[in-house]
């Protein structure tokens, strides 16, 4: 998998996957509307971290914000990408695909209400957390 470089591509691209061949390695999608979204926000503070963003979107998220929900499930792609991986293999008797349970994890990270509910702010990093309940 091609990893995203910087913080605005982390906020603002998804997966893109190829169902007939069962793969998820095809790169990645540039949502613009998220992209200039993205940019503005890290124009105002470039010297912010991803923990810093991840944890303002989340908030926003989780107040049923509609762009910064899709700016979560965007940040989470890597996440899902890489706990589905994990499944996959785990249970590679049961031939699951990996197309299929990568669009269920998605349809996770795209509720954010449920992904987070147990989340502590000053606990943990939201990458970490958000691969358990996925």
């Amino acid at each position: 998998m091609i990893r995203r470089k910087n913080l605005v591509e982390k906020f603002s691209t998804f997966l893109e996957f190829d169902d007939t061949k069962d793969s998820l390695n095809q790169g990645w999608y540039c949502s613009p509307q998220l992209h200039q979204k993205m940019s503005q926000r890290y124009q105002k503070d470039p010297t912010a971290r991803e923990e810093y963003w991840a944890k303002i979107i989340l908030r926003e998220a989780l107040e049923n914000l509609h762009l910064s929900r899709e700016h979560l499930a965007a940040y989470l792609e890597e996440v899902a990408y890489w706990t589905v991986h994990k499944i996959c293999k785990e249970f590679a008797q049961y031939q699951l695909r990996y197309v299929d349970c990568f669009l269920i994890a998605r349809e996770g990270t795209s509720q954010p209400v449920k992904l987070f509910n147990r989340y502590d702010f000053k606990q943990s990093q939201v990458k970490y957390f958000a691969k358990y309940p996925l």
